[in-house]
């Protein structure tokens, strides 16, 4: 049995479901120091600001000047420009940064490279073997 290979398969498909699988293995880490030390002594690229009202906000590259977190909010719609960030560090009560699970992301990547192989093998109609 020969399968066609696919442009579709091997130029879109492929890179959006490793994307989408690897995007999976990070997840929210709740920070248990306070707004201030999270920001100025790991200087995430991103923060999850949970506020006194329960409402949360995803501010990229987040600084802090007097007293506010200042930065960009991450839920800007694709081309638009990004709106700016100022809370008062008073009213956050959690502060939560991205966190990677190395072992699911290196799970996924041989399982990802498995069945890459094995497509190619049945792609390839096993002429490899039978020339």
């Amino acid at each position: 049995m020969k399968f066609a290979r696919s442009r579709y398969v091997r130029h879109v498909l492929v890179p959006v479901m490793a994307a989408s699988l690897l995007s999976a293995c990070g997840h929210w880490k709740v920070q248990e120091m306070s707004p201030r030390q999270v920001i100025l002594d790991t200087e995430p690229k991103v923060v999850r600001l949970t506020m006194l009202d329960e409402t949360e906000i995803e501010v990229s590259e987040p600084q802090i000047r007097n007293d506010q977190i200042v930065g960009e909010d991450v839920k800007t719609r694709y081309g638009a420009d990004p709106a700016p960030v100022r809370v008062p560090i008073d009213s956050v009560s959690v502060v939560a940064t991205r966190d990677t699970n190395w072992h699911t992301v290196s799970t996924v990547g041989w399982i990802s490279f498995s069945v890459g192989f094995f497509y190619n093998i049945l792609a390839s109609g096993w002429s490899i073997w039978y020339e």
